[in-house]
């Protein structure tokens, strides 16, 4: 599969909770502010009677923390993957775009690029798109999806955003990366798939090719530019 990459060109798009980050911050602040609530949300969400989209509207909107709060308290509990500084810088290097396809909260996924990104890094980043939230003075006052179709249990569709961004790219292959649920939908939209945690299974009971990864240093191993 990599000999496709040798003469063609390529981006990268990345989910960004548990795969750039060690953790999923959506989920470290919920457990801080609204423990009970995410927990009842999350059994009905694995248990199949919530979709994503519903789940994350009820979480989020009313959520109790100011905007200065929730910055404060997205940066104490974030903490890079291992390797991810390196691995942007190697994209920028090579002019390889990545962007950032993500179901968590604008406002902390930024908050933790600009503090724990290096500058070389950032620059390899061409784009995100995940839910925004609108804060008032003391709490988040309405979630916005990236995809307002509300017929999709999403709210954003990965692998049809990515090969949007690939046409964009003069047709140019896509290599997704992802470790969760929502990352499922890169499933059958991409050209190469690096998994890990929950994407694993997900990818081998559909019976697509991919490869494992526990932190972004294996990625570098087996790149395909390099």
């Amino acid at each position: 599969m990599t000999k496709i990459f040798h003469s063609t060109p390529f981006i990268v798009v990345t989910d960004f909770d548990g795969t750039l980050t060690e953790r999923d911050i959506g989920n470290e602040l919920s457990m801080i502010y609204r423990p009970q609530l995410f927990k009842d949300l999350h059994a009905s969400y694995s248990a199949g009677n919530l979709r994503l989209r519903e789940f994350q509207q009820q979480l989020w909107t009313g959520f109790p923390c100011s905007k200065e709060e929730f910055i404060h308290a997205s940066l104490k509990a974030a903490s890079l993957r291992p390797g991810v500084n390196e691995f942007l810088e190697l994209c920028a290097h090579k002019n390889i775009p990545v962007y950032v396809a993500s179901c968590g909260i604008d406002l902390y996924i930024t908050s933790v690029i600009d503090r724990f990104m290096s500058k070389f890094a950032q620059a390899a980043i061409k784009g995100l798109k995940s839910n925004t939230a609108e804060f008032n003075e003391k709490s988040i006052s309405s979630l916005i999806p990236p995809d307002q179709d509300n017929s999709q249990a999403e709210p954003l569709h990965k692998g049809r955003w990515a090969q949007e961004l690939a046409q964009k790219h003069n047709g140019a292959k896509i290599i997704a990366i992802g470790n969760g649920g929502s990352d499922k939908t890169f499933l059958h939209h991409v050209d190469m798939i690096y998994a890990t945690e929950k994407l694993i299974k997900t990818c081998e009971n559909a019976q697509v090719e991919f490869k494992p990864f526990h932190n972004f240093f294996d990625i570098l191993k087996t790149w395909p530019l390099t």
